[in-house]
């Protein structure tokens, strides 16, 4: 009987527990209303790099960076350039350093890349939802020099000349993803 009382203690124990860790894990993923952390598909960073035109003496932001994928591909690429990766949500910023730690020319950045300046950057990637990109574009209209490149995957800006569109599909094709690439 007593055995019977003990594994319904652990049960409820081991519930309550589970139930914080979803809920408090939630918030920790959460980036109050700028995007999800959402992967960005491995078959799609040979564009993204080929886009960006990553040069030795490039200077790439990755603004929501996530785990770090985008900018660790990048790297992969040209390990001359500098990358500077931005993200709020606390879990997905520990796994992006964790995955960038022994990488001297990569840096991330805990906070909000509305408050942090801009203008070394020569290159960007966004994945952000259309009102966040459309309320970055005045900041990034007043702080990126002329010839910045900026890829977005997925969402565009409303009211800024696209360059150049590129859709993806999957095999059975339907869309998979669209990059937008933009110059400032």
């Amino acid at each position: 009987m007593i055995d019977i009382i003990v594994l319904i203690f652990l049960g409820a124990i081991l519930a309550v527990v589970l139930l914080f860790f979803t809920i408090y894990s939630f918030g920790f993923f959460s980036t109050y209303n700028s995007a999800p952390f959402v992967r960005i598909p491995k078959n799609i960073l040979p564009k993204i790099i080929e886009l960006l035109d990553i040069k030795d003496n490039s200077v790439v932001y990755d603004l929501g960076c996530g785990d770090g994928r985008v900018i660790l591909e990048c790297h992969k690429h040209n390990q001359e350039a500098q990358y500077i990766g931005i993200e709020k949500s606390t879990m997905p910023y520990i796994f992006a350093r964790i995955k960038t730690r022994k990488i001297d020319k990569i840096k991330i950045l805990r906070g909000d890349f509305f408050k942090k300046d801009l203008a070394q950057a020569t290159h960007l990637f966004l994945y952000l939802l259309p009102k966040t990109m459309d309320e970055l574009l005045p900041k990034l209209e007043k702080e990126l020099a002329s010839g910045t490149k900026l890829v977005s995957f997925n969402f565009s800006f409303s009211k800024k000349h696209l360059e150049e569109i590129i859709e993806f599909l999957n095999p059975k094709q339907k869309r998979s993803g669209l990059l937008y690439l933009y110059r400032f």
